[in-house]
């Protein structure tokens, strides 16, 4: 038991909790708009954010790979503005991490805010509340054990 390396287990945690974190801030934001803002694309944004939930996770981190590698326009680009490559460090296992969690981000906090009443949004618009406070104050509070869940589900 004293010669564990203990490395494998933080690096998973820690890549575990970076994902989570990044799904949950932009989960949360694309919920919010495909539950309560109509617009040409909705629809499109909607299945795009849910092909990686129905995606197998080889074919997944396949087209990460294929995405991110040195030989594509979008690996050289990132090399270029960064100097970080992706593949294969502990940053691209938290992209791919995020990219994997992020539609059940989504899928759980956009229904905790549809289940959250517009009409109390529109009594605070009433009273000349902005819309995020009226997403701070009211509609994050309501929702947020469903956006709790989300994270939950995102981390594990």
């Amino acid at each position: 038991m004293r010669n564990i390396d203990w490395f494998p287990l933080l690096l998973s945690f820690r890549v575990a909790l970076i994902a989570t974190a990044l799904a949950l801030v932009a989960g949360v934001a694309l919920a919010w708009l495909l539950a309560r803002r109509r617009f040409l694309g909705r629809e499109l944004l909607d299945a795009v954010v849910t092909l990686p939930l129905v995606l197998p996770p080889t074919v997944l981190g396949y087209y990460l790979l294929m995405l991110l590698s040195r030989n594509s326009a979008v690996g050289r680009g990132i090399k270029a503005a960064t100097g970080l490559q992706l593949v294969f460090t502990w940053q691209g296992a938290v992209l791919a991490a995020m990219i994997g969690a992020l539609p059940l981000v989504v899928k759980t906090s956009r229904a905790a805010i549809s289940n959250v009443s517009e009409q109390l949004e529109d009594a605070a618009r009433t009273f000349g509340k902005s819309e995020w406070q009226i997403f701070w104050r009211i509609t994050l509070p309501l929702a947020s054990r469903g956006i709790i869940a989300s994270a939950m589900l995102a981390f594990a």
